[in-house]
């Protein structure tokens, strides 16, 4: 049974097949992989708010971009780490790492690591999608789970990263996602058990469930903007990552 679609909101993270979407219709959440954005943005456009574990509005002509910097010091210390310095704009025509490291270190003065370069056909998708289907800027917003995780624990950095033994990180997340949604432990394991891990791992379908559940909150309570001096509730903005008061 489909809940209220007025308050559809999406939690998106990328995976190894594409992308992991987490779905709150306004009555249950589902998980969703697909191959492209494409695919299944058109099936919820009715969706009113998506945050995505993806750079949206890359600094272009030598521009600098702060996020990162403003973020590694909401996750300091401990998680500073998951944050990954994003390219140039001008990197996402390069056909090869070699080619991409020269030209950001053109552009920026700085080379690039391997990490952000295996984001990049994503955040070219990505920005390719916005210019094509405008309907979706206002709507999508860029987020970050590990925040977004220290916001939804009263504002405390976690005590164990997502990749720990014994999935102790794994199951600490579920268990603060479970104080603001109790279900949300049950829909990851019914989830888990759909999905081969070959094409989506633990730590993609925990980010997407609490991105979504983020959007949830934020389009309750109002956004937190990182990077911006005014909160919004649906506001895009290049220079911005949505997250929410500490709770």
């Amino acid at each position: 049974m489909l809940g209220n679609q007025e308050n559809k909101v999406l939690g998106i993270d990328g995976c190894k097949t594409g992308w992991c979407v987490a779905v709150y219709d306004g009555m249950n959440y589902s998980i969703e992989i697909h191959s492209t954005l494409n695919q299944f943005l058109h099936e919820h456009s009715e969706a009113i708010c998506c945050l995505i574990d993806m750079p949206i509005g890359l600094p272009r002509n030598g521009e600098k971009r702060d996020l990162e910097t403003i973020a590694r010091k909401e996750l300091s210390p401990g998680f500073s780490y998951t944050i990954f310095t994003p390219p140039c704009y001008e990197v996402l025509s390069a056909t090869n790492y070699d080619e991409a490291k020269r030209i950001n270190q053109q552009i920026t003065g700085k080379s690039l690591s391997i990490q952000s370069w295996n984001l990049v056909p994503k955040i070219k998708e990505l920005d390719q999608f916005l210019e094509q289907h405008p309907v979706w800027k206002p709507k999508t917003m860029e987020s970050h789970p590990e925040i977004n995780f220290k916001n939804l624990n009263n504002g405390r950095l976690l005590k164990h990263r997502k990749a720990a033994k014994e999935r102790v990180g794994i199951q600490e997340r579920l268990a603060i996602l479970s104080k603001h949604y109790q279900a949300l432990p049950s829909f990851f394991i019914q989830y888990r058990n759909r999905f081969k891990k070959s094409h989506v791992k633990d730590d993609d379908l925990v980010d997407a469930l609490c991105l979504c559940l983020t959007a949830q909150i934020g389009i309750d309570k109002g956004f937190h903007l990182i990077g911006e001096r005014e909160p919004n509730t649906t506001t895009n903005s290049k220079n911005a990552i949505a997250t929410i008061k500490s709770t």
